[in-house]
């Protein structure tokens, strides 16, 4: 499910546009990030499909897109010792195996479906703040969204 929300802020007589879009992991909001920054920053005669495809390196865009992950990346980037660009490549978020106590990763798939947790395994674990979770090997995306919520909860409070 995809979901984009748009809004107008008013603030000393620069009016900004707001458009919001969030969804399940892999759902394209990139994608249509992107698109949207083509069509806000080109003549209503090129925003054609094939236009797109072709041409949309050649734009710059109007438009800034901002990713609420994106301090987090940056922080996990310093932490695992990766490049930040490393954390928008699908493969690096879902296949590499991290060992927590460590903070070893393994780009190679995990041999066995005991190595890493599955997503309701975890999903669990967070929910009853098991403290085993921090023995256990997970992928980037889990790390990530641990790391997200728990950890700058549990030091910086609720409003992070």
């Amino acid at each position: 499910m995809l979901t984009i929300v748009g809004c107008q802020m008013k603030e000393k007589l620069r009016s900004h546009s707001l458009i919001a879009v969030s969804g399940c992991k892999n759902a394209g909001k990139d994608s249509i990030t992107s698109m949207l920054q083509y069509c806000l920053s080109v003549p209503k005669m090129l925003r054609q499909y094939w236009i797109y495809k072709n041409f949309r390196k050649w734009v710059s865009p109007k438009y800034k897109r901002l990713a609420f992950a994106d301090p987090l990346k940056r922080m996990l980037a310093v932490l695992l010792n990766v490049p930040v660009s490393k954390f928008n490549n699908r493969h690096f978020k879902e296949d590499c195996v991290i060992n927590i106590p460590t903070l070893d990763y393994s780009l190679s798939a995990f041999n066995e479906e005991s190595d890493v947790l599955s997503d309701s395994k975890f999903n669990k674990l967070v929910k009853n703040l098991d403290s085993s979770l921090t023995q256990s090997n997970l992928t980037v995306r889990q790390l990530m969204q641990y790391f997200g919520t728990n950890v700058m909860h549990t030091f910086f409070g609720r409003n992070v």
